[in-house]
């Protein structure tokens, strides 16, 4: 199962495609950066719960409905989505 930061990603996605909302649209609606909610989309961020919530409202949902969404989600993950799993690469590494 992807983590927990995976499955609000895409829980964010979906609910955020589903509104009719572009990405950039909706980072202004929620308050945050565009390339910051591109970033959690991915699964690549660990919000903090402040973050959580305003993007919930924007969605019109609670907090804890956004999370509970995100925990029922069982899928494995496509592969786009595995990417972000994987630990970041530190600068001067080279390629993954």
């Amino acid at each position: 199962m992807a983590p927990l930061r995976i499955r609000l990603g895409r829980a964010i996605r979906g609910l955020r495609t589903a509104a009719g909302y572009s990405q950039e649209k909706f980072a202004v609606v929620a308050g945050v950066h565009r390339t910051y909610m591109s970033i959690l989309e991915r699964g690549a961020a660990n919000p903090g719960l402040d973050t959580v919530e305003r993007v919930a409202e924007a969605l019109g949902k609670r907090a804890s409905e956004l999370i509970r969404i995100a925990e029922n989600d069982r899928s494995a993950g496509a592969p786009a989505l595995r990417v972000a799993e994987r630990s970041p690469r530190r600068k001067g590494q080279g390629p993954a």
